[in-house]
């Protein structure tokens, strides 16, 4: 990767703080306790159970978070793109100890601003808060979900169970997805791919209607069939 490159024709994504989507990275190493680091692609950018005491935002490339397990397999959870702050709420807690390793799935430019930055950043500029206050409640309603989702074993279960409850909130069979297809991988703990498929395979058997960001419910009835864990009966083709 040609650092000068990136550091004289990169921006800083306008969806994160704006005040600073005007300047390079060359600028941005300039400004105290801005950073821009560069990081092969498999490099580690930070371990698990180190003090996380800088924010770092994703300005190039993606990361990915994994934790070791007591057996010592690797989990994979969620990837980063360009624009994307990582762990922002474990910078202000107590225990600021990274729960998951953070590794480089590219080439990448990451952005490490420290946290007496940050709260200058954050009390300068009133969008950059409700940002990132924004992005705090984000990652507690997705934390809540999966708690919700963890109860049932099977990705088409967790898919069922999730539609299923769209549509009580939204009152309709016809339901508008509130995430991106990423958001949502990330909600069922697999890679996209995995939710395609499953999508697809619900769609095949006439139980949805996939229409980009929103699904038709077909049979009802089949979803919750699906949560009472019969859905091979589902793959042979069951009618319902």
């Amino acid at each position: 990767m040609n650092e000068d490159t990136m550091m004289n024709n990169l921006l800083l994504p306008c969806n994160i703080f704006t005040s600073l989507c005007s300047m390079s990275h060359n600028d941005l190493n300039k400004k105290e306790g801005f950073t821009v680091k560069y990081f092969q692609k498999n490099a580690i950018i930070a371990m698990q159970g180190e003090e996380y005491r800088n924010l770092l935002v994703v300005l190039e490339g993606t990361a990915g978070t994994e934790m070791l397990d007591p057996t010592g397999r690797r989990i994979k959870l969620e990837t980063f793109f360009p624009g994307a702050p990582l762990a922002p709420g474990i910078l202000f807690a107590k225990d600021n100890r990274l729960p998951v390793t953070i590794e480089a799935e590219s080439d990448s430019a990451v952005l490490a601003i420290s946290k007496r930055s940050l709260l200058s950043l954050l009390n300068n500029d009133p969008a950059c808060l409700e940002f990132y206050m924004s992005l705090m409640g984000d990652k507690i309603v997705l934390l809540a979900e999966k708690l919700r989702l963890i109860k049932f074993s099977s990705l088409q279960q967790k898919i069922a169970g999730y539609i299923l409850n769209q549509m009580d909130c939204q009152h309709s069979a016809d339901i508008q997805l509130p995430y991106s297809r990423e958001y949502m991988a990330d909600l069922f703990g697999v890679a996209r791919p995995s939710l395609s498929r499953e999508l697809s395979r619900l769609s095949h058997a006439g139980i949805i209607e996939l229409q980009k960001k929103r699904i038709l419910v077909r049979k009802k009835m089949a979803l919750e069939y699906i949560l009472e864990g019969k859905y091979g009966r589902l793959l042979d083709g069951e009618e319902f």
